[in-house]
């Protein structure tokens, strides 16, 4: 129930998004983090974040959240389709908070990402991985740009 109280905390913290920024884009951009990155450290999870956002304002994507989050094939999770409910309150609510961190300082602090709006695990090495030029390893992403 706690968990729950600081969820909705969280997202209602954000009295004012930015202009053309909706409560859904900033749902869309926990979600994505969420599902990529769970496992990760807060640090990990915000890079997702930074890579997410770096993705709207590169004028290569589509320029809101959720379009990048939902662009086809570019998020594992987003592959099938299908719009997953996160399974577990603490963790979202801590990809929510890596979320939100990331949307209120994008601009403001640095990235993390050094620019990155491309990732992947050091497990696999996608056939693109060599049109972009590596930026950071955080975690088991490489982020690259």
């Amino acid at each position: 129930m706690r968990a729950i109280l600081l969820f909705v905390v969280m997202l209602f913290s954000l009295s004012t998004p930015a202009a053309g920024v909706t409560r859904q884009d900033i749902l869309c951009l926990a979600k994505n983090v969420y599902f990529e990155a769970n496992d990760q450290s807060f640090i990990g999870q915000q890079a997702i974040a930074w890579v997410t956002l770096n993705r709207v304002k590169s004028g290569d994507y589509p320029n809101t959240i959720c379009a990048v989050v939902f662009q086809p094939k570019q998020f594992s999770w987003t592959i099938d389709g299908k719009h997953r409910v996160p399974r577990s309150v603490k963790k979202f609510s801590i990809a929510l908070a890596a979320a939100i961190n990331v949307y209120k300082n994008y601009g403001r602090v640095e990235d993390p990402t050094k620019g990155a709006t491309m990732y992947h695990t050091v497990d696999i090495v996608p056939y693109w991985h060599y049109d972009y030029n590596p930026t950071v390893i955080i975690g088991d992403h490489i982020f690259l740009k």
